[in-house]
């Protein structure tokens, strides 16, 4: 055992699977209209754009509308045009044409993922909503005859402030520096140990250099501003407006702050965009010790399905090793080289597989972790459907099915499905060779099914029965391992067919529902709906 291995002799931790996703569960509606009388085309369309709809909930969540506005072209490119990503599952609620059947319309329930939807954006250098701001200082050149009156500089900050929070950094202070310091945070050198420290002494994470000209005796006018990370003194951004409108004179003190606002401050607050801004170094500086006690563990399983997702090998802890075993917790030690003052706030909520960091607390040297341990469910098993379960209508079915079809080899033992299994990821795992009854109480109701730990390129033989005679329209879809719809058959009374696993799955999704989805107009005709089907490997059991 890993707890075992490591207070035996100091080793590496291994790589381990990402964690499990955390999900959203949000509704979406959408009409589009049925071309050339295509349900199924229109079907399709409508699913995915309420999809879509669900999807764009979430993003309103999780970034500031300027972004949202700014950055919609790319958003529906990368993101909106993508929605199997981050769908992890959803539901149909409602799927009906217009009365004209001219329309369709789909309302759905999805969960989506948020940990790669967060990653997506993070990596199109989007701010996300929620996230701990940085602090900021603000530094001006003491001689500057405009920033050094309070009015003024209040003015620029005004509207630079506003812009700044939506980059998610509010500022903390405001200093004078003198022109020796004005120039050394103006070299253009990357490395330079003097910067480093000048920033550092600012006791933020992350400093501004303001400067203005005023030419108000004709001339140019220049406002330039210089975005550092304190720790390490790297430069993130440099963004300038210069304009050649004459500044009003010193002394009309309201003019000059309206003409800086105008010409200067507010233009250059909308260059000040995410993508502009450089990611902070995560390893700023040299990295150093860090203690690092969890606590919570309930047992020793815990405490090593733990260490494997949060040690995992390409992480910020990846060289963490264990040092100690105490009373109430673990502790672990390695360097780690990153924002310290933010890593309590960064730890706090973050979801690990099946671990939810619920506390991080810095104790002198020593942060503590409280992890809190909530499996997520998993894929339900079939139940076993013998005679003596059956209830006496579905006796009489399957009783004088079986009866009249001997030949296609439906026999007992039969399994059953087990709800609520109408989510990809609460989908009932199948049992191979073997025949299974499933039962739709109406158009809107869906089961899923999952194959797993299948041969890569493997054909499976899948055979579809239905024993009785019904109103509802019955639709197979399949799904491939990461839930992308690959083949829809609509089957009669009889229908065989064959799906190959694509190269590199071992598992794919089968879905059984109405073709048409519930319908307002429905009546209690067109309720319960039994079906029975084989999945066949050739070569398996």
């Amino acid at each position: 055992m890993l707890r075992a291995a490591l207070a035996a002799a100091v080793l590496w931790l291994a790589l381990t699977p990402a964690p499990r996703a955390q999900t959203l569960d949000k509704t979406g509606q959408a009409e589009v209209p049925i071309l050339e009388d295509n349900l199924d085309q229109a079907k399709t369309r409508a699913v995915r754009e309420a999809q879509a709809q669900a999807l764009t909930q979430v993003l309103a969540e999780l970034l500031a509308p300027e972004w949202r506005s700014l950055y919609e072209r790319e958003l529906r490119r990368r993101i909106l045009g993508r929605v199997e990503r981050y769908i992890a599952s959803f539901r149909t609620q409602r799927l009906e044409t217009s009365p004209d059947r001219t329309r369709y319309v789909a309302v759905i329930s999805a969960q989506i993922a948020r940990p790669p939807l967060v990653d997506d954006l993070r990596e199109m250098s989007l701010p996300i909503l929620g996230d701990p701001k940085r602090s900021l200082r603000v530094l001006y050149p003491a001689h500057d005859p405009v920033l050094s009156r309070a009015d003024l500089r209040q003015a620029v900050l005004d509207v630079l402030g506003a812009r700044l929070e939506l980059l998610n950094f509010t500022v903390s202070g405001v200093a004078a520096v003198d022109a020796a310091q004005v120039d050394l945070l103006r070299d253009p050198a990357p490395d330079n140990a003097k910067r480093a420290d000048l920033l550092k002494r600012q006791k933020s994470d992350a400093a501004l250099l303001l400067t203005l000209t005023a030419a108000t005796g004709g001339g140019p006018s220049t406002l330039d501003l210089l975005l550092f990370q304190s720790s390490g003194g790297h430069r993130l951004a440099s963004f300038d407006r210069q304009t050649s409108a004459a500044a009003p004179s010193a002394g009309n003190a309201a003019k000059l702050r309206d003409f800086i606002v105008s010409e200067l401050a507010a233009p250059l607050a909308n260059q000040i965009q995410p993508a502009a801004v450089q990611p902070f170094q995560a390893a700023a500086g040299a990295a150093d010790r860090l203690h690092l006690r969890v606590v919570g563990f309930g047992s020793i399983a815990e405490e090593e399905a733990f260490e494997g997702i949060f040690f995992r090998r390409g992480g910020r802890f990846a060289d963490f090793l264990l040092q100690r075993v105490e009373p109430d917790g673990i502790v672990y030690q390695g360097n780690y080289g990153g924002n310290r003052d933010a890593l309590d706030r960064d730890l706090t909520g973050h979801v690990y597989g099946d671990f939810t960091v619920a506390h991080a607390t810095w104790i002198d040297s020593l942060l503590e972790i409280e992890v809190k341990y909530k499996p997520v469910p998993g894929h339900q098993e079939l139940e076993l459907y013998p005679p003596e379960r059956r209830p006496a209508d579905v006796t009489e079915i399957l009783k004088t099915f079986l009866e009249r079809s001997a030949a296609l080899e439906v026999e007992d033992p039969i399994y059953t499905e087990k709800e609520d299994n109408g989510w990809l990821d609460r989908a009932n795992a199948l049992a191979f060779n073997a025949t299974i009854h499933g039962f739709l109480d109406s158009r809107g109701d869906s089961d899923m099914y999952i194959g797993e730990a299948l041969a890569e390129g493997e054909a499976l033989d899948i055979v579809w029965y239905r024993p009785e005679r019904t109103n509802l329209s019955p639709a197979l879809r399949l799904y491939d391992a990461h839930g992308r719809p690959v083949r829809v058959y609509y089957p009669h009374t009889y229908t065989r067919f064959t799906y190959k696993l694509p190269p590199g799955q071992h598992e794919f999704y089968l879905e059984v529902a109405d073709r048409f989805g519930y319908l307002k107009a429905d009546a209690g005709g067109y309720l319960k709906f039994h079906y029975l089907f084989k999945v066949l490997r050739k070569g398996g059991p």
